[in-house]
């Protein structure tokens, strides 16, 4: 199987695994996820617990199989993702700097790709692709994510 094929049937894999293993239980129906952003992100961060949630974030990265569809570079490698080398400083940038701000859309956009849409979404090169919700996750490993992904500037 080529390199593209076998990219492809990863990211798929990855993509059902994700929808499987993260999926929203039941119980949490419909979730405000920008008031609940706001309640999980209320300050930034301090270095010491953004390095500990980066570190566990990372390990989520791993165990999610994210990085199946998603390079943690600034080249895509023939993933089906777009990659997330600078994701922080994109996001920052599209809140006016504000990284309060861009770690609650970074929050939203994990918990919901489909309804909090990266810039990306709709675009030819990325139109096969969708990420899938990971709206059981807990806030924690969410926040971990997202503090991952900052560590990718």
């Amino acid at each position: 199987m080529s390199k593209p094929a076998n990219a492809l049937l990863l990211c798929l894999l990855a993509a059902t695994l994700g929808v499987l293993l993260a999926a929203c239980p039941p119980a949490m129906g419909n979730v405000d996820w920008a008031a609940k952003s706001e309640q999980v992100y209320t300050k930034l961060p301090d270095a010491t617990e953004a390095t500990k949630l980066a570190e566990h974030g990372e390990k989520l990265f791993n165990s999610q199989a994210c990085g199946s569809c998603h390079a943690t570079g600034a080249a895509r490698g023939g993933l089906m993702g777009p990659p997330l080398g600078g994701v922080g400083a994109a996001v920052t940038s599209r809140h006016a700097g504000d990284e309060l701000a861009a770690r609650r859309w970074m929050y939203k956009h994990i918990r919901d790709p489909q309804k909090w849409p990266g810039p990306h979404h709709g675009s030819d090169e990325y139109k096969s692709s969708a990420m899938p919700s990971y709206r059981g996750l807990q806030d924690q490993d969410v926040s971990a994510l997202v503090e991952f992904l900052w560590t990718l500037r």
